[in-house]
């Protein structure tokens, strides 16, 4: 293993010392220049590969504001080239057609058929085939028109159907479609090739199918949003959200997972009934041409006005579990329809060695001989009774769903759709929503309280004394008569003059258990002492974790609150101050942190960024006033006094904080991202259609929380403004409620 991960590493720092960038502005680039810089850059995209130019594994070419065309691409890598919009612009394509290829990266990207991207766009935006390997495509849109809200049925026909308008018509292997967003088309995804991910994507506003993928083994279709089918005409084209197809050979290994689809959730007026816009006959989840076998379809919530939520025709070794399929709120159908899972033999097919279990659903077509497992049939009258709130969309279960408990804990997932861990209580729940009472998030008093380390307030090297350093004395004559030893914190002469000095309190991380975070924690201090003229506040940071307890010089600080001061976190002004009037010695107390949110916010961003219990976090106390007479200081004490030394106590509640790597991120889509630094806002979007409240954190990757705030999501949706203190990095995001618990990185540019 060692020889594996060094020659990864060689490999890997070989690609980045020959990588390349390069630059392409459609407006003032020369196809003379050498594309080297922002200031040489070539023309557009289109214009590049017109002229042949090759590129190497771990190339970048950044693409700057103006229309780059429809290119041509073509060229083999050894690893992936990307094309990305550089920071702060977004470029335009009409498209992109691809020769044979392989190892190429698209990023942050726009497509439009509506000019701006370039004249000459085709059907499909981007057009593969079956020559190609290894594409990605990420944080990119594409759209007919940005916006479709005054099209009538007949402009939809005009400028997507009868143009056949897909988004993307994809013939290759290896091919990962992520967090993009596709809107006014109609079709979205056309996919056939093996080894394909498909996850965290918007497709909203289509006219045919959202996706159709034929002959595909090892798919993994997960936390996207289908929603909003438009124009209603069954008899010619009947639209699917997700359409699975294995005719020429079965498709195998497809796994369709966390997605929430809805037929329509946009506000619906009569107009638009009238003149057939709403598609009410979009269909979830299907396969009716072929055969599936060893797949998964589990964790996914179908609202529809047609029949067809699930339906497999032909299939062995699947498993359809814990998806919720319901009739939309919002009914345009007149007929009495009741969405169903159906496993039943159509077209001639059969189903073998197959299970269906945990689902929500009005009515159930298993085929002999499979297993038929705790599923739960709904009707009408029931709706309202199992769902927190059916008319708005809120799929999640009430408190007294006979949904609750009534599963069978076999092969089930980790999480379900909203992110909650899929077995709650002993026994899991069916749907796709495990129940999470809010009664069962208690918050017990101090599950665990920490005494400060014997480094407490000391820097580990004696030599840098001289620096801005605290220091242990004995002091003979306290506020409180004891005495004692302890702390100096305030305005201490060093040898050289007054010099405000702060105390640093290293605390050892405890073991959280799996399925816990910090709800709110506090710090307590003992101040036994404060000189007659003391005149400064103390304010309350916390510093990046460490895996020792040393303490060093530039650690300690003095000065005016900031909410970061540098990779610290600031989490309480005015922590404590003097408590009698000028001129008398301070009375002895014990101080304990009041915002205890803010402080139980620091810690989880310590285990966030990578702490692990036995790694040191350190609570600062600093002085904010610079300017103090020598010896105006406070006495607090020290670790050493084992009955008041410091201690930070948490207490602990369940709830999955789940994991940072973009490749486990349930359930949350961040766009743009990166996030351009000139605004600094980013939009949220949950895989829910909630409208509650949630809680934003913003951290640095050395666990610095630089921004905390609160915003209401409308139908699972925010755009956040973060403020003009977050600087060019890379950054942890946390959306959190009482249900919720959701983390992504991002990258501010």
């Amino acid at each position: 293993m060692k020889i594996i991960k060094i020659l990864f590493a060689i490999q890997f720092i070989s690609l980045s010392l020959f990588a390349t960038d390069y630059y392409c502005d459609p407006v003032n680039g020369n196809m003379n220049y050498n594309g080297l810089s922002s200031k040489t850059a070539w023309k557009s995209l289109e214009d590049v590969f017109a002229r042949s130019k090759k590129f190497s594994a771990g190339d970048v070419i950044y693409l700057m504001n103006g229309a780059h065309g429809r290119p041509y691409i073509t060229g083999s890598n050894s690893d992936y080239v990307t094309i990305k919009a550089l920071p702060n612009h977004n470029p335009k394509l009409a498209g992109i057609q691809f020769g044979k290829g392989s190892y190429w990266a698209f990023d942050g990207l726009t497509f439009t058929a509506d000019g701006s991207g370039g004249d000459n766009f085709k059907s499909t935006f981007i057009q593969s085939n079956t020559d190609n390997t290894h594409l990605v495509i990420t944080n990119s849109v594409f759209y007919m028109a940005e916006d479709s809200s005054n099209w009538t049925f007949n402009d939809w026909y005009t400028y997507t159907k009868n143009k056949s308008i897909f988004a993307l018509s994809v013939r290759g292997n290896y091919f990962k479609f992520n967090n993009n967003i596709i809107k006014n088309v109609y079709f979205g995804l056309s996919i056939l090739g093996d080894n394909i991910e498909i996850k965290n994507n918007l497709i909203d506003n289509f006219a045919g199918d959202a996706m159709q993928l034929q002959n595909s083994d090892n798919v993994l279709i997960e936390n996207n949003i289908i929603k909003d089918a438009y124009i209603q005409d069954y008899n010619i084209q009947h639209d699917d959200a997700i359409q699975l197809m294995g005719v020429a050979s079965p498709m195998n290994n497809v796994v369709v997972r966390n997605n929430t689809i809805y037929n329509f959730s946009d506000e619906i007026t009569q107009s638009m009934i009238d003149d057939n816009l709403v598609g009410y006959s979009m269909q979830g989840i299907i396969l009716t041409d072929g055969k599936i076998t060893n797949s998964v379809i589990e964790n996914n919530l179908v609202v529809l006005d047609t029949y067809h939520g699930i339906t497999i025709n032909s299939s062995d070794k699947c498993r359809i579990q814990n998806n919720t399929i319901a009739r939309t709120p919002n009914k345009v159908n007149t007929e009495n329809v009741y969405p169903w899972i159906t496993f039943y033999g159509g077209k001639g097919g059969l189903h073998t060695n197959g299970v269906v279990r945990n689902n929500i659903a009005y009515q159930y077509s298993i085929a002999s001989g499979n297993l038929d497992q705790n599923n739960i049939s709904i009707s009408e009258s029931s709706l309202n009774n199992n769902f927190t709130d059916y008319s708005s969309f809120d799929f999640t279960l009430k408190e007294d769903s006979y949904a609750i408990d009534t599963g069978l804990n076999t092969d089930i997932s980790e999480f379900d759709l909203a992110g909650n861990n899929r077995l709650f209580n002993t026994t899991v729940d069916c749907g796709a929503y495990e129940y999470f009472a809010e009664e069962n998030i208690i918050v017990t008093e101090f599950d665990k309280v920490i005494k400060s380390s014997n480094n407490d307030g000391m820097v580990y090297d004696n030599s840098v004394s001289d620096k801005n350093n605290p220091y242990i004395t004995d002091l003979a004559q306290a506020s409180d008569g004891s005495g004692g030893e302890g702390m100096k914190l305030g305005s201490v002469d060093l040898g050289s003059g007054t010099t405000p000095v702060s105390i640093i309190l290293p605390f050892q991380l405890p073991e959280i258990p799996n399925g816990n975070i910090v709800e709110k924690a506090e710090l307590n201090i003992y101040v036994y002492y404060g000189r007659t003229y003391a005149n400064t506040n103390i304010d309350l940071y916390g510093l990046p974790y460490s895996r020792v307890s040393n303490i060093s010089s530039d650690m300690h600080y003095a000065g005016d609150f900031s909410f970061e001061e540098g990779d610290n976190t600031g989490i309480e002004d005015n922590y404590f101050a003097k408590n009698v009037t000028n001129g008398n010695f301070d009375t002895a107390r014990n101080e304990a942190s009041v915002k205890s949110k803010d402080l139980a916010n620091y810690i989880n961003a310590q285990y966030l960024a990578g702490a692990q219990a036995g790694d040191w976090v350190f609570l600062r106390l600093s002085p904010d006033n610079i300017d103090m007479n020598a010896y105006h200081y406070f006495m607090v004490k020290s670790r050493d006094d084992e009955n008041k030394a410091p201690t930070l106590s948490m207490s602990l509640v369940k709830q999955e904080l789940m994991g940072i790597d973009d490749s486990e991120v349930n359930k949350l889509q961040v766009y743009p991202n990166p996030v351009f630094s000139q605004n600094n806002t980013v939009n949220i979007k949950l895989n829910n259609n909630s409208n509650s409240f949630v809680n934003v954190n913003l951290y640095s990757t050395s666990g610095a929380l630089v921004y905390s705030g609160e915003t209401k999501l409308q139908n699972g949706k925010a755009t956040i403004d973060l403020g003009s203190r977050i600087s060019t990095a890379n950054y942890i995001l946390r959306i959190f409620n009482n249900k919720v618990n959701l983390v992504h990185r991002i990258i501010v540019q």
